[in-house]
């Protein structure tokens, strides 16, 4: 998983694929969601989202709080123990 880390380029391309990786993210298949949330790498690819130039770009930061959402409500206890959250709190 790739943090999208550019400024839009083509007003057309970009959400296109960062509204496709969150609706997949969010699509609350639970093979997904424990794959996501069991990973500590994959979860401190999403925090390093928070770590990104500011300010943020309100698009990826909707996108970022679905999918953070979605996980915190289904896996909160597997995201909340990520050591990776020690830098945020």
């Amino acid at each position: 998983m790739n943090i999208i880390k550019y400024k839009f380029c083509n007003a057309d391309f970009f959400p296109r694929y960062s509204n496709t990786a969150c609706e997949l993210l969010t699509s609350d298949v639970s093979q997904i969601n424990d794959a996501l949330a069991d990973s500590e790498e994959l979860v401190k690819k999403l925090y390093a989202f928070l770590e990104m130039e500011k300010p943020l770009n309100p698009l990826l930061a909707s996108f970022f709080s679905k999918v953070m959402g979605l996980l915190i409500t289904r896996k909160s206890e597997m995201v909340m123990n990520c050591r990776t959250l020690q830098i945020f709190l």
